[in-house]
Formats: C-alpha cells, structure tokens, sequence
C-alpha cells in the first residue's frame, strides 16, 4: 500500500529539486522551517511514522496490526513494509531489519500528525516511533547530512505502565523539545513553539 500522493499538477519534482538546489546555492542557512516550506509549495505535503522490526514473527506480527487497522480506516492514508531479499543466500534474514511506513496527508498539520500516533498506539503497536516528512526523502536529506539536520521530526516512546507516549520534537540542533509526557496531557506553550519551528 503506497502513499497516495497529489497529481502530478500539483507535485512538482523538478521544480522542488530547483527551489532545493537555489536555497542551497544562496549560502543561507537550511533549516527544518525552510524544508517544510519547500514541501508545501511543491506538494510534498505526505509523511509517516517509521517502526523497525527484525525479520521474525516479530514484523509479521507488526504488520498485521498495521495493515488491518489502514484497511479498516482506523490508521492513517496508507502504509508499506521494507521487503527482504529470501532468495539471496549470502543474506542473514534472522538479523535483517525492516521498516513499517504508515502515511498521513500532512506532516505541517501537528494535530494530524499527533492523531495518526494516536492511531497507530491504538491499533496495539507499542514500540518507538519516529515521524518523517517525505519532502526530506525527495530531496535526499538522510542521517549525517551536511547540514546536521535529522530528517526525522517527532520521536514518540510508549510507556507500558501509563499506556501512553512521551513524544518529542526534534529541533533544527538536533535537540529534543518533549510535546507530550506520559500523563498524555500537552502543555499548550510546547506545543506553540513546535508549530513555530515549522514557519507556521
């Protein structure tokens, strides 16, 4: 199940790759405010949630909670699993490591991307999740890049004795800025300043 993206009048590719390379040529700073924007103006608007899980039970298990609750309407757009090569006899399937996508319309809208995590806790999925844009897989913005920037947004761990997230914001340093704790409750000054980092 893959994402389903604007049409292609209103995704642009080559424009976003244009506007990328001329903020890139500009010497200003890149920032995740600036990536977001990108992403808005050249409908790059789609992000997910990621889960990893080894080969094993563990990831068959993972995925039927996932794909059921997305079929049924219950979590998120659409979502897809990493595959793994069964036919490479070099490959070390015990050890490999998959990943679990599951996509929302709008990685600039903070209530839909806090909701999705919701659906996803809901749909019994309890282990860490990470949130990312898919404008910084467009543009091939990956761990270690130039400008030190995660290409991941929110972290989100769950806590098995509250039964609920502590999710944290990354900012353009790297730094974490927790937007919800394990009470559930999200103070209202956190979560301005969220909105804030994205240009909003």
């Amino acid at each position: 199940m893959s994402p389903t993206y604007p049409t292609t009048s209103e995704q642009s590719p080559r424009k976003l790759q244009e506007a990328w390379e001329e903020l890139r040529g500009s010497g200003e700073e890149i920032t995740m405010a600036k990536i977001a924007r990108l992403g808005d103006q050249f409908g790059f608007a789609t992000g997910k949630w990621l889960l990893h899980a080894e080969s094993s039970y563990k990831v068959d298990n993972l995925w039927a909670h996932v794909a059921r609750a997305v079929i049924q309407g219950q979590c998120g757009i659409s979502a897809k699993v990493s595959p793994v090569d069964d036919l490479d006899s070099n490959a070390r399937l015990e050890s490999y490591r998959h990943v679990i996508c599951i996509y929302n319309n709008n990685f600039n809208n903070y209530d839909a991307v806090m909701d999705l995590e919701k659906q996803i806790r809901k749909a019994g999925i309890k282990c860490p999740l990470q949130y990312k844009p898919d404008v910084y897989t467009a543009l091939g913005i990956y761990r270690k890049n130039p400008w030190k920037l995660r290409p991941t947004t929110y972290h989100s761990d769950y806590d098995v004795k509250t039964m609920r997230s502590r999710i944290m914001r990354v900012l353009d340093d790297e730094s974490l800025q927790l937007v919800q704790d394990s009470s559930g409750e999200e103070r209202i000054v956190r979560r301005i300043s969220a909105l804030s980092v994205m240009g909003k």
